[in-house]
C-alpha cells in the first residue's frame, strides 16, 4: 500500500490559483482563434486550441474541490440557518458584482448596435433580444431555458455555477461521509455520466446552455472527490514534480491529438491533486506572484474576454463597412491581431478586478453582518 502524504493545516492552494489563470487564458484562445479571424486554421497545426473549451470543466472540478475546503465541515452535517446564509451570500457576492457589470457592456454594445443600425447601416448578425435578457440577469443562462448562448456567452458556465451551488450545502455530508470504496465509485458514477453527455447529439462535452447544468454537477461532485482523497491522505509521488509535469503534458498532448473530453476529465483531477500539494519546483513557480495575480483575475478574464472582441468587431465594422472575420488578414497578422487583444484584456481585467469585483464583493459580504461595538462615550472628569 502507497504510504499517505501527510495534510498539513494549509488554506490556501497558489498552483491551483495559477493553475485556474492559466485555464482562463487558455479558454480565450479558444475563442480568439476558433472562427474569429481570417486565414486561421489552428487545427491544421494542432488541435489543442479548438479543444481548450475543455478548461471550464476544469474551473468546475476546482470549485467543487476549494468550496468543499472552505466550507466542508461547516456543512459536513447538513445546513443549517447559521451556515446556510453566510455561504449563499459568499457565492452570490463572489459571482454577481461582475456578471452583472459585464452584461451591462453588452447592453450597452446592442444599444450602440441599434443606433447604428437605424442610421443606414447593414446590420451586425444576429442581435439578442431582450427576451432572453431577464434569464442571463437571474443567472439562469444555463438552465436550459435557451436553445443557444445569449448575452455574455461565457457566462452560462457562471450560471451553472451558481445553480450547482445551491445544492453544495446538501452535497457536502454525501461526500464527507463516503468511505474510499464509496468515493471510488462516486468519482467512477461523474466519469461514466460524462461518457453519456458526451454520447448526446453534440460534439464531445461542448454543452453550455442546454445541458450546461449537469456537466457542471459531475465535475463540481468530482471536484469535491478529489478534496477528500486530498485530506485522507493521497500517495508521497503525487507531491513529485514529474506527476504534476506528466500530467500537464497529459493533457496538452490529449487536446493535441483531438482526444474525446471525456478522457480529458481525469487528467485534470490527478493534476488537481498533484499541484494541490506540490511543494517543489513546479509549485515554486506557480506560486511566483505574477503567476497568483493571473489566477486572481482569472474570474475578470473569463468574463469579459468576448465583450472585448465583440467590440473589436464592431469597431471593425463601423470603421472598414465590412466584417473582421472578411478581412484580407494572413494567418499571421490575425495572430497579431489576437496577440494584441490579449494584451489588451489583461489591463482591462485588472481593472474589472479592482473597481468592481474586490469592492463589490466586500461590500456584499459587508451587508447585514454586526457593526462593531463603540466604546461608550465618557464625559472627561
Amino acid at each position: 500500500m502507497a504510504e499517505a502524504f501527510p495534510r498539513s493545516q494549509q488554506q490556501y492552494f497558489p498552483a491551483l490559483t495559477a493553475l485556474r489563470g492559466i485555464a482562463a487564458l487558455c479558454v480565450v484562445l479558444f475563442h480568439y482563434s476558433v472562427g474569429s479571424f481570417p486565414n486561421l486554421h489552428p487545427t491544421e497545426v494542432t488541435f489543442f486550441f479548438g479543444k481548450s473549451y475543455l478548461f471550464v470543466d476544469l474551473f468546475f472540478a476546482l470549485s467543487g474541490f476549494i468550496l468543499m475546503h472552505v466550507y466542508g465541515r461547516g456543512f459536513a452535517d447538513g445546513p443549517s440557518a447559521a451556515t446556510l446564509g453566510p455561504f449563499l451570500k459568499a457565492r452570490l457576492a463572489r459571482l454577481y458584482p461582475l456578471h452583472l457589470v459585464v452584461l451591462g457592456g453588452f447592453v450597452l454594445l446592442e444599444l450602440l448596435k441599434l443606433a447604428v443600425d437605424r442610421s443606414g447601416l447593414d446590420a451586425f448578425g444576429n442581435p439578442h433580444t431582450l427576451a432572453t435578457l431577464p434569464g442571463s440577469l437571474l443567472l439562469l443562462n444555463a438552465a436550459g431555458i435557451y436553445e443557444a448562448l445569449t448575452w455574455n456567452g461565457p457566462s452560462w458556465s457562471i450560471s451553472a455555477e451558481w445553480i450547482v451551488g445551491l445544492a453544495f450545502p446538501l452535497l457536502v455530508p454525501v461526500v464527507s461521509r463516503l468511505r474510499p470504496a464509496g468515493l471510488l465509485l462516486l468519482y467512477m458514477a461523474t466519469l461514466i455520466g460524462f461518457v453519456l453527455l458526451s454520447a448526446g447529439p453534440k460534439i464531445d462535452l461542448d454543452l453550455t446552455a442546454d445541458w450546461g447544468v449537469p456537466r457542471c454537477v459531475l465535475g463540481f461532485v468530482g471536484g469535491m472527490v478529489l478534496h477528500r482523497l486530498w485530506r485522507d491522505g493521497t500517495p508521497r509521488w503525487m507531491a513529485a514534480d514529474g506527476p504534476a509535469l506528466a500530467a500537464a503534458a497529459a493533457i496538452v498532448l490529449a487536446m493535441h491529438v483531438n482526444m474525446r473530453g471525456v478522457f480529458l476529465i481525469p487528467l485534470f483531477g490527478l493534476l488537481i491533486l498533484c499541484l494541490a500539494q506540490n511543494t517543489g519546483r513546479v509549485g515554486r513557480a506557480l506560486g511566483t506572484r505574477p503567476m497568483i495575480f493571473l489566477g486572481e483575475i482569472s474570474y475578470a478574464v473569463y468574463l469579459a474576454q468576448v465583450l472585448l472582441l465583440d467590440s473589436v468587431i464592431l469597431g471593425w465594422h463601423l470603421i472598414t463597412g465590412y466584417e473582421l472575420k472578411d478581412a484580407g488578414f494572413s494567418a499571421a497578422q490575425s495572430l497579431m491581431v489576437i496577440a494584441v487583444m490579449v494584451a489588451a484584456l489583461l489591463p482591462l481585467s485588472i481593472l474589472l478586478h479592482r473597481l468592481v469585483e474586490v469592492p463589490a464583493r466586500g461590500w456584499l459580504r459587508r451587508i447585514g453582518a454586526p457593526r462593531p461595538l463603540r466604546p461608550a462615550f465618557q464625559r472627561p472628569s
